[in-house]
């Protein structure tokens, strides 16, 4: 918890999530479960602004829906007992429904944090993002790294950004996941919305734009991924900043 201790005393914010996903059996998901509920009570009592990331396929949700719904509702039952937030991850648009079905039911009890990614490259995400909201769950808008509606990275750049104002015209906090510095500079040349938008980055990137957002006044998250099942979040992860190349771009220092 060192990494999150500091982030906390620099005003940033953590998303805690314990690598995993995929599971093809239930024993491997049990052991996704156990490891989720070992994150909630090693963050028990400690005074940091932090949440835990949820992936459904960890929990079996290829495989299992159902059970795999009622695993998500243990952990975020859990969590808020702690007064943890809880983010869902969405994943391949194949497990699009199961999540947002688990999320808005999860939004429905009003017990405790709840929000959910959204990906900008899908045509939906508009209606969905006014669904979201109905229900009172948070957003957090991401371009989205797995298959989508919209392929060209510069279009889903644009949709993006009108997501981004779909957002902000609601009134309501959210997120923006991104290294994009274009979208970075504009978001935060609109003033009106610091109190807002929170910005959101990986572990390892962007950190000099962490602090400097963070130091003035923007409302910074870090992603923290954890544990030795990493491969496809690095694969996607690589993925993503091959994309920033391809528009000329770096990520954001």
């Amino acid at each position: 918890m060192g990494q999150v201790e500091l982030r906390s005393e620099q005003g940033i914010r953590c998303i805690m999530d314990p690598l995993g996903e995929l599971t093809k059996d239930e024993g491997a998901s049990i052991g996704s479960l156990a490891n989720y509920l070992e994150l909630i009570r090693a963050m028990d009592n400690r005074d940091m602004h932090t949440s835990i990331s949820i992936k459904p396929t960890a929990l079996g949700a290829a495989y299992d829906p159902e059970r795999c719904s009622d695993k998500i509702c243990e952990i975020t039952n859990q969590a808020w007992g702690k007064g943890i937030a809880v983010e869902i991850d969405m994943e391949a648009r194949k497990y699009l429904d199961l999540t947002m079905g688990v999320v808005k039911q999860l939004g429905s009890l009003n017990r405790g944090s709840i929000s959910v990614a959204v990906q900008a490259y899908l045509y939906r995400t508009p209606k969905d993002i006014l669904d979201l909201a109905s229900g009172g769950v948070g957003i957090r808008l991401v371009k989205g790294t797995y298959s989508g509606d919209i392929g060209d990275p510069g279009e889903v750049r644009g949709v993006m950004l009108e997501n981004v104002d779909l957002l902000h015209s609601l009134g309501r906090p959210f997120s923006v996941g991104t290294h994009d510095p274009i979208i970075i500079g504009k978001v935060t040349k609109d003033r009106s919305m610091k109190g807002l938008l929170e910005i959101g980055m990986l572990k390892g990137l962007g950190d000099d734009t962490k602090l400097r957002l963070a130091g003035r006044g923007w409302a910074v998250a870090e992603y923290v991924p954890f544990g030795s099942d990493s491969y496809s979040y690095t694969m996607r992860r690589e993925n993503y900043l091959r994309q920033l190349l391809e528009l000329g771009l770096e990520p954001c220092p």
